[in-house]
């Protein structure tokens, strides 16, 4: 495991702080994970760049509410890790609540899935997957995340994407307790909604694009720094 850190343009005065917050991360990982070998980097954002080549995960905290300006160094690097990143909020604790997945209606999704499920069942926690797509009222806003009708001309055709969903946890994951939502909302505030229950929420990205927004998805953007759960975005391979 690597510790990287990456000071926003540190001064010389500042050295000793940075390098002794690494030293204690250094201790805090050998105290819960002993057998874990640790290295230590310390240098600029292009450090963290490397250093995600070479991993298969990549771990950064934000500070939940931060203002957009200290959004962007985590929103840039979930649009072009090829790894996983992991968002982590400062005021987040451990728990044994579900994973939740937000299902999208096209291949984005597909490695989250399976993603989501490892995660589920290593933790022995159930897997909660959300499909949702927009309505009036949710447009305006108000996030309740009512559940939907399945009956529905367009309801129908999303129960099949969640169903197809199940079906591909059940064949992989057989003893995996799964959890479907099918909801009439907006994807962001249902995902939202859910945070506080979850103990993961985790979303696909879309294709590598010159507009990363467009790479991240609307979601991801209005996600990131505004959950107070860990938040995994799994870029499609």
């Amino acid at each position: 495991m690597e510790i990287v850190t990456v000071p926003p343009q540190m001064l010389l005065a500042e050295e000793d702080t940075a390098q002794d917050c690494t030293e204690e991360a250094q201790r805090r990982l050998q105290d819960l994970a002993p057998r874990v070998q640790v290295i230590r980097v310390t240098g600029s954002p292009e450090s963290l760049s490397d250093a995600r080549t070479l991993s298969g995960l990549t771990v950064i905290g934000v500070e939940l509410g931060a203002a957009s300006r200290f959004r962007r160094r985590p929103l840039r690097l979930a649009t072009r890790s090829d790894q996983p990143v992991c968002l982590v909020p400062s005021s987040w604790v451990p728990s044994d609540k579900p994973v939740t997945l937000g299902l999208d209606d096209d291949d984005s999704s597909d490695d989250a899935l399976v993603f989501a499920c490892s995660e589920a069942n290593a933790a022995t926690v159930p897997l909660r997957i959300v499909h949702a797509w927009p309505t009036d009222r949710s447009l305006r806003g108000d996030g309740a995340g009512s559940v939907s009708h399945p009956h529905a001309p367009r309801g129908v055709v999303y129960q099949h994407t969640l169903d197809t969903a199940a079906e591909r946890v059940h064949a992989q994951f057989p003893g995996l307790r799964v959890q479907l939502h099918l909801v009439h909302d907006n994807a962001a505030a249902a995902l939202a909604l859910r945070a506080q229950s979850s103990s993961l929420i985790v979303i696909g990205r879309h294709e590598r694009a010159p507009v990363s927004s467009w790479v991240l998805g609307s979601v991801g953007r209005d996600l990131i720094g505004r959950l107070p759960t860990p938040l995994c975005v799994v870029p499609r391979t």
